[in-house]
């Protein structure tokens, strides 16, 4: 009885003691490393009832910017080179020293160079809690010299968007440290407008487009958007095929060049687009005879530097010329019994004169006689078989000759001649002059000759 009070007691006691062990407070293990060296993304606790957030203890990226980029609008565009400056912090509480970096992108066309004479970014000795820019010195100074960031080549077909980069940075005792950021990758933030079509030259100085004429024309856009395009091209396409476009000798396409942003420039055979005036910088437009007038629209295609395509259109109004002909008088110039006057039975040679009452000018202007009282002939000077009025004016008279000159002072050979019959009564025959023009525009005149 008394061995098993014994042991009674002895098993309590164990018990008793086990139950004081659950109880008591774990002990920290003082040999677990309190610095983890975590990456920028990493973060650690914070005190019980605040919000605010420590760093971790390590380098840390703070910001990444523009220096120079091709277009001056802010924007990284696909095709371009841009310097970027890289921002660090030191967020441990001793300094780093001799902190280098090398930059990657996630994309095999975006090439990465760093400033001449280097192969990765210098940010120095960064002391605690301040900041440095990876360059080409030991500074870090965040200066303004575009050439001590590194460069990005853009590859033309890098796609729209944000693209991964790292940064893998090193100290002078040989720790590793990762940082990474984003940058967007955009078309450029800008657009071309049509602004005007205008002529540069045409044929008869009636500053109207006609069939058959061939004139040049100045096509301009505006950049409508915030941001400049550089080498801008464009070629012009019309849907008449009765219109030909040929751009400026020696140019596969128009050039207007780069064009910033509220910027208007014309397309031409040189980069300044400056609208000048020299009529062979400008596109020629080749127009057949038989297109019908109306408004042809034309379309200019146009692209960038970086393969960005634009697409504006124009119209273009073709009219016939504004030629209006009347008849002015006729002279004997020559008869057979040389007194001026046409007679029954002689031939004579006879000046027809015509005046342009129009407001364009006429070119190459032709004409046709005839008449309607038979026996009476008709025959031009020799190896013609029209007579020619030349070019004419508006407000110009002009007579029918052998000659574009219709000068009316030339040999009487020069002029048409009339063959007038014997048994024909004294009258006035009436005549029509059917007048032709370069465009094969027709014009038609009427008036008496005097047969006494």
């Amino acid at each position: 009885m008394e061995i098993l009070t014994r042991r009674i007691l002895q098993s309590n006691l164990l018990l008793l003691g086990l139950l004081i062990a659950a109880c008591a407070p774990e002990v920290p293990d003082e040999s677990r490393s309190s610095d983890t060296n975590a990456s920028d993304s990493s973060s650690s606790d914070s005190d019980s009832g605040s919000d605010d957030v420590v760093p971790p203890a390590t380098l840390a990226f703070e910001t990444v910017a523009i220096v120079s980029e091709e277009n001056d609008d802010v924007v990284i565009n696909p095709g371009e080179t841009v310097n970027i400056s890289i921002k660090i912090k030191n967020n441990k509480t001793n300094d780093v020293e001799d902190v280098t970096g090398v930059l990657s992108s996630d994309s095999d066309e975006i090439l990465i160079f760093y400033p001449t004479g280097f192969t990765e970014m210098i940010f120095g000795d960064i002391p605690a809690g301040t900041t440095k820019c990876g360059e080409d010195s030991s500074s870090g100074s965040c200066g303004t010299f575009t050439s001590s960031y590194p460069r990005l080549d853009i590859g033309e077909n890098v796609p729209h968007g944000n693209h991964l980069f790292i940064v893998n940075l090193t100290d002078s005792t040989g720790e590793a440290y990762q940082i990474s950021f984003n940058i967007d990758i955009q078309p450029p933030s800008a657009d071309l407008a049509p602004v005007s079509l205008v002529i540069s030259s045409e044929e008869n100085a009636d500053s109207v487009v006609s069939p058959g004429e061939t004139v040049r024309l100045v096509a301009k856009v505006k950049n409508i958007g915030s941001g400049g395009l550089l080498d801008v091209t464009g070629n012009l396409s019309i849907d008449d095929t009765g219109i030909s476009i040929f751009n400026p000798t020696g140019f596969d396409a128009l050039v207007f060049g780069d064009i910033a942003a509220g910027d208007s420039k014309c397309g031409e055979d040189s980069s300044s687009g400056s609208c000048g005036t020299f009529s062979s910088s400008y596109p020629r437009f080749d127009l057949g005879k038989t297109i019908v007038p109306g408004n042809k629209e034309i379309t200019l295609d146009m692209t960038d530097r970086w393969g960005n395509l634009f697409s504006v259109t124009f119209g273009l109004n073709v009219q016939t010329p504004d030629g209006v002909f009347v008849f002015l008088g006729v002279d004997v110039a020559s008869d057979t019994n040389d007194d001026g006057v046409a007679n029954p039975g002689e031939t004579v040679r006879i000046k027809i004169f015509v005046k342009n009452n129009g407001t364009a000018e006429i070119l190459d202007l032709t004409g046709l006689l005839s008449t309607i009282v038979a026996g009476i002939g008709i025959n031009y000077p020799s190896g013609l078989l029209a007579m020619d009025f030349g070019d004419v004016s508006p407000g110009e008279t002009k007579c029918g000759e052998d000659s574009n000159s219709g000068s009316c002072t030339t040999f009487n050979s020069s002029y048409p001649s009339v063959e007038i019959p014997i048994e024909i009564t004294p009258s006035l025959v009436p005549f029509t002059l059917l007048l032709t023009d370069k465009w094969d525009n027709t014009y038609s005149v009427s008036f008496d000759l005097n047969v006494e």
